[in-house]
């Protein structure tokens, strides 16, 4: 039982005894000579005029027994008086007011949060930034961090998130899961099911089957996304170091051997410290991905350093970036201080830190990660329906997304996580890392006026971001493509691929010619 129900509870029971006092007090005065308190109002009339300290004195009991009665009125007069008092306050504050601020916000959009954690009221004041007419609501009993403010605007129900989507009814409700604990969100989110509301799920596990209804995310994929976003590889021949473990370590890397495909023959070195044998594990083939444990001038390699990091102060210096990114906070400022007091440092550095520290560029923190465009990705996930649209025109074939298993999704969202390497490529220094539709189109019209070598090598680099992303998901070649082995025909080498296997590449960088007709 909530500490509201029992307080509901408590008051009944008080309300009820009250009214058996009132009837016994009745009964005890009213055949009594000169009495005054002859009915059962008049009981009720005195027994509130005396609960409330008025007193009128127009009643009064003359019975001994009712007198006695009187006297538990007159010593319970100011206690009840304060809990009846304290209980209606409450119930307005729990339900009753609530309930009228958000009725007479039915035609704005709503956004529902289940829990009430450091990553809910970051994304809830990114939310407002965004979407000022909007009303956030924090859903259930209070509960979570108590030290956090609320964020300007929000309302608190003590209602279920399914009684609030039920009351919305307008269609524009999202429900946002973001306690740490994924295995609770997917629970709770199962319960919206059907309901007339977008969920947004924090989970590390993603069905393979999922509505369209449901997005799954989890931090660390954001954190990296986030990450290769503001701090794009610029050389083909970059020099990487990363420092760390664990998962947010192992998603950095992760998106960067997906991801930084900005030609079709770079030579990017990734160089890292720590213990990486579940990751080497879970992708058992890196080497065909990149050469792995050697240099290489003609491919990417990724060399995994046993030692300390602070081993090596050469290859620290020679490093064009380095990325410190440990399990903890603590960790990485610890490393952090060791590593600008001790040596020398060549490249950009930097940390997984939610404060600022002087001499590293900091990522990773809530109010950074928690925002609509990684949350809700409804650009990127645009982008992907796209892809795939283009692609099933091409070939004339295929499911339509909505159809589609949770891999293949996944794949289409990392071709469209592409593009802003593929407009790079094209505009060179003149791209400005984002996806308006007024970059789009030149990085279009400069798709369409390359010529057939530059052509050659967008096709290549499409096709190498493909091989990588199915062979670090554990896809390996088969004459016959089967999705339940991950075998597909097309995990060869782009030289050997048919010239009409190779054009279809092409889908890839037209994209946006079309994003930029969506945005006109």
């Amino acid at each position: 039982m909530t500490e509201r129900s029992r307080r509901i509870l408590l008051g009944a029971c008080a309300a009820a005894v009250l009214l058996l006092l009132v009837f016994l007090l009745w009964l005890a005065e009213r055949g009594a000579p000169n009495a005054t308190i002859t009915s059962f109002p008049n009981a009720l009339w005195y027994a509130l005029t005396t609960l409330t300290t008025v007193g009128y004195g127009d009643t009064f009991p003359v019975t001994a027994a009712g007198r006695l009665i009187g006297t538990v009125f007159q010593l319970l007069s100011l206690g009840l008086l304060v809990f009846l008092v304290g209980l209606i306050v409450s119930l307005m504050r729990g339900r009753f007011l609530p309930l009228l601020r958000l009725r007479a916000a039915k035609k704005r959009p709503w956004y529902l949060f289940a829990d009430r954690s450091a990553a809910a009221f970051a994304l809830a004041e990114n939310l407002k930034k965004e979407d000022p007419a909007a009303l956030t609501v924090f859903a259930g009993a209070q509960s979570g961090d108590g030290a956090l403010p609320l964020p300007a605007g929000a309302v608190t129900a003590d209602l279920p998130l399914a009684e609030l989507v039920r009351l919305h009814k307008n269609g524009s409700t999202c429900a946002f899961f973001l306690s740490e604990d994924g295995s609770k969100n997917e629970a709770l989110a199962e319960t919206l099911s059907g309901l007339p509301c977008r969920i947004f799920c924090r989970s590390d596990h993603t069905p393979d089957t999922v509505s369209e209804q449901f997005t799954f995310f989890d931090r660390s994929s954001c954190l990296a996304r986030l990450y290769w976003q503001q701090h794009p590889v610029r050389s083909v021949s970059e020099k990487i170091i990363l420092i760390g473990d664990g998962p947010d370590a192992e998603a950095v890397l992760l998106q960067g051997l997906q991801n930084n495909v900005i030609h079709a023959y770079s030579r990017i070195s990734y160089v890292v410290f720590g213990d990486f044998g579940n990751f080497r594990r879970n992708h058992p083939y890196l080497d065909q991905v990149v050469t792995v444990g050697a240099k290489d001038s003609t491919n990417d390699s990724l060399h995994f350093i046993e030692k300390p990091w602070n081993t090596d102060g050469g290859l620290l210096a020679a490093a064009d970036r380095i990325i410190l990114c440990c399990r903890t906070e603590a960790q990485t400022a610890s490393v952090a201080a060791q590593l600008l007091q001790h040596f020398p440092v060549g490249g950009d550095v930097s940390a997984r830190l939610s404060a600022p520290f002087s001499g590293a560029t900091v990522f990773g923190s809530d109010a950074a990660l928690f925002t609509p465009e990684l949350v809700m990705r409804q650009q990127l996930d645009a982008a992907a329906r796209r892809l795939h649209e283009i692609y099933r025109a091409q070939t004339g074939s295929g499911p339509r997304w909505q159809d589609l298993n949770g891999f293949t999704r996944r794949s289409n969202l990392a071709s469209a996580d592409h593009l802003r390497e593929k407009i790079r490529f094209l505009l060179g220094d003149g791209a400005d890392g984002t996806l308006s539709p007024a970059q789009c189109r030149r990085a279009a019209d400069a798709f369409a006026a390359a010529s057939a070598e530059t052509r050659d090598l967008c096709r290549r680099m499409e096709h190498e971001r493909w091989l990588r992303f199915h062979l670090l998901n554990n896809w390996q070649y088969d004459a016959v493509r089967d999705n339940k082995k991950r075998h597909h025909p097309m995990i060869v080498p782009f030289d050997t691929l048919s010239p009409e296997d190779q054009a279809k590449d092409d889908y890839a960088w037209e994209l946006l010619k079309d994003l930029t007709d969506a945005g006109n």
